[in-house]
């Protein structure tokens, strides 16, 4: 008569943390609209972005954000709303290819073309906000020829400062912190009237 008293209990339990905080999605997004390549290619060879490496931290769907010393902050209330190693490499690709309409910069997912192609490899160093709401982008990129050889490379640092760490402030700082970096890696590839990808 009496096996079923603890059933409201086991009720109760379950829904003690039903009054918390709602969970946040969040992406990053490029800066510009992704361009259509342009009618005169021909002369320079397609960049395809094929990877990005991130750091372990950042390789998880709850947002971080970085203390002091060698601490971390996880919001598990914010949430990425993709993996972040796919989201930079989109943004990047979109970034790139609005940077650079005289080149065909291949989308991720997009098919390698049959003739030669460039890779574009990326490695984020350092990425988010601290305590103090400053936002940091380190990374370093290398584009590699069709036979294998470093035709160009550098490595970057970005800061951005905004008023707090929560992905509310950081994000739309994220976002323009990968957009300038994409607008040094095209400066780079198109300084002094070099086209790095003609063969």
């Amino acid at each position: 008569m009496r096996r079923g008293w603890w059933l409201p209990f086991l009720v109760l339990l379950e829904c003690t943390g039903c009054g918390s905080t709602p969970t946040q999605y969040f992406v990053l997004q490029p800066q510009a609209a992704r361009l259509p390549p342009s009618p005169a290619l021909g002369v320079s060879l397609p960049i395809a972005l094929r990877h990005v490496i991130i750091p372990t931290e950042l390789d998880q769907r709850s947002y971080i954000s970085y203390g002091n010393g060698s601490t971390l902050s996880i919001d598990h209330s914010e949430q990425w709303g993709a993996p972040m190693d796919r989201m930079i490499q989109s943004v990047i690709a979109a970034d790139l290819a609005s940077d650079l309409p005289e080149r065909h910069v291949l989308a991720p997912g997009d098919p390698l073309p049959q003739g030669p192609h460039e890779t574009l490899a990326i490695t984020i160093r350092h990425f988010g906000a601290d305590a103090g709401g400053r936002v940091r982008l380190s990374a370093d990129w290398t584009l590699i020829g069709p036979l294998g050889a470093t035709k160009a490379e550098d490595s970057v640092t970005l800061i951005r400062q905004g008023s707090s760490s929560d992905a509310q402030s950081a994000v739309p700082l994220m976002n323009d912190a990968l957009a300038d970096f994409a607008k040094r890696i095209a400066a780079e590839l198109s300084k002094s009237g070099e086209a790095p990808g003609k063969l």
